[in-house]
């Protein structure tokens, strides 16, 4: 998941959104879906397909939305907020099979360009960046403050490190473990 630029549509959209709802975290992004989705949970038998959306902007008729219900609760999130973001954004129309990795894929091909504007979308909206700014001037032990946006925002720890990345100083790396072991690493610009 690659954050947009602060000045993205997709991200201005998402803070729109955030307003209009009145919503902090965490945000109760199923019942948000369901205003503009007919929405179904569904077992995805196609590996990592996380969500479908069909019929985005067709007139007179609400888009439909099945989730991939093999998934853990912090990625159906994701993948809800993710699926509002193709129904919200403007340009994104017809139906779409969502992939919320692109494993490699050309990412300048329209199909990914929508995809992770559709991160992007997700990210803000369950990780609002003023909510992120406000514990980071509060947290100074990043740990914590991964911790926090985890379950504050009820996101996966990933999704939380990708988010933060982007609001922390240079220079700094990070590892996050899972039954000791490394689940994933990284580090900021």
């Amino acid at each position: 998941m690659d954050i947009g630029t602060k000045d993205s549509p997709e991200i201005h959209l998402a803070r729109r959104v955030q307003e209009k709802y009145k919503l902090s975290p965490p945000i109760d992004v199923e019942a948000l879906l369901r205003i503009y989705a007919e929405l179904k949970y569904e077992p995805i038998p196609i590996a990592g397909v996380d969500g479908v959306s069909l019929g985005l902007k067709v007139p007179g008729k609400k888009p439909s939305v099945i989730i991939n219900s093999h998934n853990p609760p912090a990625r159906l999130r994701f993948t809800e907020a993710h699926e509002l973001g193709h129904i919200l954004i403007p340009w994104h129309m017809g139906s779409i099979l969502d992939h919320l990795d692109s494993d490699g894929a050309d990412q300048h091909d329209s199909y990914w360009t929508q995809e992770q504007e559709a991160n992007n979308f997700a990210a803000e909206l369950l990780m609002p960046t003023q909510w992120i700014a406000n514990l980071i001037t509060k947290e100074k032990n990043f740990a914590r403050c991964h911790q926090q946006v985890c379950e504050g925002c009820e996101v996966s720890p990933l999704a939380a490190a990708n988010n933060l990345i982007s609001h922390l100083p240079p220079n700094l790396v990070y590892v996050c473990e899972f039954q000791g072991k490394v689940d994933f690493s990284g580090r900021t610009e």
